[in-house]
């Protein structure tokens, strides 16, 4: 009992030291939040005067891709299993729309259960989240 203690306590440790610093990097990331939100709000804004393929609705479409973020590692309580639920349900709305879903998946739990299954991605990253980069 004593020796499960000293690991449990080691390990919130380890993850109190973990989110101060994932704490810091959220903070260092605000201005680049900031202007990418105002980015996307200028797009939004000025979207129905402008003609573009990326601003326009696509009528029957016959691909879309589906962003799939999952964590890196565990420790995550239930969040991946619930992404990776919520996915599967996205994928079956959308076959049943007779749309071909291509996952973009991030983040190793998540691309060991496409792989597992045999479903093609479109694209994969893992391994970033510990340091994660502007």
């Amino acid at each position: 009992m004593q020796s499960t203690a000293k690991i449990t306590r080691a390990q919130e440790l380890i993850a109190a030291s973990r989110i101060i610093k994932a704490q810091q990097r959220a903070h260092e990331a605000e201005p680049y939040a900031r202007e990418i939100t105002a980015a996307v709000e200028a797009v939004v804004s000025r979207s129905s005067q402008i003609n573009h393929p990326l601003t326009n609705p696509v009528t029957d479409p016959k691909r879309s891709a589906v962003l799939i973020l999952s964590s890196d590692r565990g420790f995550a309580g239930g969040f991946n299993a619930n992404v990776l639920r919520e996915a599967a349900g996205l994928r079956r709305v959308l076959a049943e729309q007779h749309v071909e879903a291509i996952p973009f998946v991030s983040g190793r739990k998540g691309i060991t259960w496409h792989r597992f299954r045999e479903i093609a991605m479109g694209a994969e990253w893992a391994g970033y989240s510990d340091t994660p980069q502007f």
